[in-house]
């Protein structure tokens, strides 16, 4: 790996952070390096082969206002809609400790690089990246 301005501290946190999904009635729980069987299906399910899940909260990790994330999620999924991908909300949260919940979508048919492009706009350190096997990598943005 290459060097990095995100902490390790961070990255741990990222890590051991369950990543959800609501599609239809169903929730779909990711957690990096775990096969998602449930996203291959989906995969199947709307002929894409990858997904990127991604937020515009609390952008490089840092604590911003409610009204301030909203706000800027609100621009993200605007930007998503109109670049025509299929998304589904979810929410991102850490398995221990005290970070609030951060809205999330897992975007369909995005392409790692204008994934990473995506996340680099809203100033986010890292986000999640799957492919046609269903397994979710952190990818570091900065």
């Amino acid at each position: 790996m290459s060097p990095t301005q995100v902490t390790q501290e961070k990255i741990s946190a990222y890590l051991a952070t369950s990543y959800s999904v609501q599609i239809g009635k169903e929730q779909l729980v990711l957690k990096i390096g775990e096969a998602s069987p449930a996203l291959v299906d989906l995969f199947a399910a709307t002929r894409t082969s990858g997904a990127a899940y991604l937020t515009a909260f609390n952008p490089h990790g840092t604590m911003q206002s409610d009204s301030d994330n909203v706000q800027a999620n609100a621009h993200l999924m605007n930007a998503i809609r109109q670049a025509g991908y299929s998304f589904f909300e979810g929410s991102s949260r850490a398995d221990q400790g005290d970070w609030p919940a951060e809205v999330s979508y897992l975007i369909l048919g995005l392409t790692l690089d204008d994934a990473k492009h995506l996340g680099t706009s809203y100033r986010q350190d890292a986000l999640l990246w799957a492919g046609p096997d269903g397994v979710p990598e952190l990818i570091v943005l900065r």
